[in-house]
């Protein structure tokens, strides 16, 4: 009987190990794309300042660099990942 509680109390301790595995992994890759994100926006910003400051606006006019948008998500399409539906294919 006291094996059963043990390989029983194992496998809930396993299945814990594992969910927090995928909590810290998802976690480490929102971080990466907010980083990714926020260099891509930090490049953008720096092109558009060099397009927009003189000597380099004169060359940006004339090869017909424009400004361009950084990198945004409207509040309304921003939506949380349903984990549940990865692993129920």
């Amino acid at each position: 009987m006291i094996l059963i509680v043990v390989c029983c109390g194992y496998a809930l301790i396993a299945a814990v190990v594992v969910v927090l595995q995928l909590q810290a992994t998802l976690n480490e890759v929102e971080e990466q794309i907010s980083a990714a994100r926020r260099a891509f926006n930090a490049t953008v910003m720096e092109y558009n300042n060099s397009v927009m400051q003189f000597p380099s606006s004169i060359v940006a006019n004339m090869y017909n660099f424009k400004y361009s948008e950084s990198f945004s998500i409207p509040e309304g399409e921003r939506q949380p990942v349903d984990v549940k539906k990865m692993f129920n294919e």
